[in-house]
């Protein structure tokens, strides 16, 4: 369902999906560390948990609390009759909102504190209507108490003032920051609470975390609620209607007026949105000139793409410039602080298709199943630049040397170097799938000129992980808060660091190609692509509409080059050298493959057990092999094949899904795009373009189908037959029972033989594959 049309209770089934079987919830006093700015905390693991960082509220003196519970008894003892003795929903809200402004008041007297907290005039009021802005193109959501900034007389939000979670520029204090749901099943609470989440996330797409408050009504019980890309972490429920409890309430409470930097707040510090704070070697900062790419999710990669400029000199070896900067011990790792430069906000910058010009197009999986997501790119978006989400300056902190990956590829030396930032959360056993992929295959042509990845580290020089926020594994039954019988729980908690990757190309859509020539080239130089990165030895395993992406003219790539690993590989090598040399490849690219997160080393790939589980790629690409092995819950080893079959379906869709012909698209043509809702419904679609249904059809193609019918029809039964061959190769007893590296032969064997055909029939269909524009 596209976002366009979700309502409130789509979201909420939506998050269920993301979140359920990875919700944790600790005792009161570990959520109050969680929530604590961080001391400078030195030889930290890789993978921090909570118990390993120094946090300020550990340190608070024990009488400020003690000061804290007073100064709250005293101030709800102004309000006898606070809480309601109805049970219905609304009469909680006012209450809840007082106590809240207690408790912060409360915190502020016992703190008295000689500098300005980040929320020093934070307030809550009772809200229960539409905020002024949908997120994503969703419904507005509707919180029932809010916290905002600002001071007012009587902290009431006006009756017909609407808040934003995006506002702007002249609306900043009707900005929501904190929002609190009021519900009576903890179920219903924490999905609507995480729509919030989902909102404050999108709104600041750098955040580290998202805080919501949850008051179920009917228990009379308050939890705070962490958000982050792993799950969500809750505080146990307490009672404000019992003071035993003032303590741990305002200890929480405590650790959010003891905020003073963006950071603390769960902001990432080097980015605000317009900048990156990044490494002097690429001239410290990257300014955002358009977001290609935005995943809207609360807990997953949460990909974000966006075309940066940066000033440079040459540099030959980027990596030995950054290796340079750091030190021995984090105490010494480098911080700059980089001024962002002024911007405009709410500047428009649409990209054609969600993922059209993405390094990473889809979602992680929010399913058991490994990282299997839809393809969002049926509905066009609009992701819009917005910020600076805080003041002042961003800072770049140097990681570990094991922390980054530097490619030596040269960066350019005159004027604005563009290149493609991205930005997203790997979990451990995938965060350097991609840098060690692409940096593999950095010489081949149809690759996306792989420059660096590195994990992002604070000011304090600690690593932005999600593993803070959850349990050790250890730990993981005894935290596990089973909210949703039907969801099978996780083996452990998702461990993620956040990780931003740059490159040098960019594409944009497959859809946007304006020829048949030019879509030809792109698919063609897209294959290459991967090819290099298998003959590298990295197996892709999402090819997909985007991550086969279209250059807007041709562009300067290593030239292809091709060798044969062992003599036997000999005649399939010249068979896919004579073909690409026939099509007239050299060093001018118009396509590539990219997004190596799921790519799988060969060398480990058969380590991993065959099931389903393990199964990667985006559902309206993946082969009916994969997709059948994944419904039934079967067996089954990804292949090159996988991903050919992908790379014919990619380009179908490039043709029945191309923008430039909207309009010229007859009403069967256009019914072929609703065919990739499943594989069965996918197969039919080559019933359409069988070539005796052609000659009977009624109905005229686009100038595109027309000439890409016979492509696509004889590309279609070469897949059918390698396939029948593959398949009989694959189970021999003598390769699926050998080691590795007789089955990583037959990989490469099927990959050239696979590589050569198409290259073979685009060969032989190129006379009737025009340049013409559409």
């Amino acid at each position: 369902m596209s976002t366009s049309t979700r309502s409130q209770d789509d979201l909420k089934v939506l998050m269920q999906e993301e979140i359920a079987g990875h919700i944790w919830e600790f005792d009161s006093e570990i959520v109050a560390k969680m929530l604590s700015p961080k001391l400078f905390t030195p030889n930290l693991p890789d993978r921090p948990f909570i118990s390993d960082f120094q946090c300020r509220i550990s340190h608070l003196d024990p009488a400020i609390l003690g000061c804290a519970s007073q100064k709250l008894s005293e101030i709800l003892g102004r309000h006898p009759n606070l809480w309601p003795t109805t049970t219905t929903e609304s009469a909680a809200y006012v209450p809840i909102a007082t106590f809240l402004n207690a408790c912060l008041q409360a915190c502020r007297d016992a703190l008295a504190l000689d500098y300005e907290s980040y929320y020093d005039n934070l307030w809550f009021s009772a809200y229960d209507r539409e905020t002024a802005d949908g997120i994503g193109g969703a419904s507005p959501l509707k919180p029932d108490v809010v916290g905002i900034k600002g001071s007012r007389p009587g902290n009431r939000v006006r009756p017909k003032e609407h808040l934003w979670w995006k506002p702007p520029m002249n609306q900043l204090l009707l900005q929501l920051l904190l929002p609190c749901e009021v519900k009576g099943r903890w179920k219903d609470l924490i999905m609507q609470a995480a729509t919030y989440a989902r909102a404050l996330f999108f709104a600041a797409p750098s955040r580290i975390f998202a805080l919501t408050l949850a008051f179920n009504h009917k228990t009379m019980q308050l939890r705070f609620l962490i958000f982050h890309r792993g799950g969500l972490t809750a505080s146990k429920p307490l009672c404000p209607s019992q003071p035993e409890h003032f303590g741990r309430i305002l200890q929480l409470f405590l650790s959010i007026m003891l905020w003073q930097t963006p950071t603390d707040a769960g902001f990432l510090g080097s980015c605000n949105e317009l900048v990156y704070a990044i490494p002097s070697s690429l001239n410290n900062t990257a300014t955002v000139q358009e977001v290609l790419h935005n995943s809207d999710c609360v807990r997953g990669r949460a990909t974000r793409v966006s075309r940066v400029s940066t000033r440079t000199g040459t540099v030959d070896k980027p990596e030995t410039a950054l290796l340079a900067q750091t030190k021995s011990t984090l105490v010494l790792s480098e911080q700059r602080s980089v001024r962002p430069e002024s911007s405009p906000t709410g500047t428009p910058s649409t990209a054609t298709h969600s993922s059209g010009g993405t390094m990473s197009s889809v979602r992680e999986s929010v399913t058991p199943l490994a990282s299997l997501t839809p393809e969002k790119t049926l509905q066009e978006s609009s992701v819009r630049l917005y910020g600076p989400t805080f003041e002042g300056a961003v800072s770049y902190t140097a990681p570990p040397k094991h922390h980054q990956r530097f490619s030596t590829l040269r960066i350019p030396s005159t004027g604005y170097a563009n290149l493609v930032l991205k930005v997203a959360w790997q979990q451990t056993q995938r965060m350097w799938n991609e840098a060690n992929a692409f940096d593999a295959s950095a010489n081949c042509f149809g690759t996306p000129h792989y420059i660096c990845s590195y994990i992002v580290y604070d000011h304090l020089g600690h690593p932005v992980t999600t593993s803070i926020f959850l349990p050790t594994p250890s730990e993981a039954a005894a935290a596990r808060w089973s909210l949703y019988d039907k969801q099978p729980p996780v083996p452990e908690p998702e461990y993620r660091y956040c990780m931003i990757t740059l490159c040098a190309l960019e594409g944009q859509s497959l859809v946007t190609a304006r020829s048949s020539l030019e879509l030809r080239d792109a698919l063609a130089h897209g294959i290459l692509g991967w090819l290099g990165l298998l003959r590298a030895g990295y197996l892709h395993r999402d090819i997909s509409i985007g991550n086969v992406l279209l250059l807007k003219w041709p562009t300067v790539m290593p030239p292809f080059t091709i060798q044969p690993i062992g003599a036997e590989e000999t005649q399939n090598v010249d068979k896919v050298r004579d073909a690409v040399n026939k099509l007239g490849v050299r060093d001018k690219g118009r396509g590539f493959v990219t997004d190596g997160d799921l790519c799988s080393k060969l060398e480990d790939h058969f380590s991993v057990e065959r099931r389903s589980s393990t199964i990667s790629g985006t559902l309206e690409f993946l082969s009916r092999k994969a997709y059948t092995a994944v419904t039934a819950k079967k067996p089954h080893t990804q292949s090159p094949m996988d991903d050919l079959w992908s790379f014919f379906w990619v380009a179908i869709w490039s043709v029945v899904f191309n923008k430039h012909l909207e309009q010229q698209r007859a009403t069967e043509e256009t019914e072929l795009q609703s065919r990739f809702k499943t594989p069965e419904s996918r197969e039919t679609i080559m019933d359409i373009l069988d070539v005796y249904s052609s000659i009977q059809r009624e109905w005229t193609p686009t100038p595109l189908l027309r000439d890409w019918e016979p492509i696509l029809y004889d590309w279609y039964k070469k897949l059918v037959s390698l396939q029948d061959d593959f398949t009989r190769a694959f189970f021999d007893p003598r390769v699926y029972n050998a080691d590795r590296s007789r089955i990583i032969s037959v990989f490469q064997e099927y990959a050239l033989k696979g590589v050569a055909d198409v290259m073979e029939i685009f060969d032989k269909h190129k006379d009737a594959v025009t340049s013409e524009p559409f």
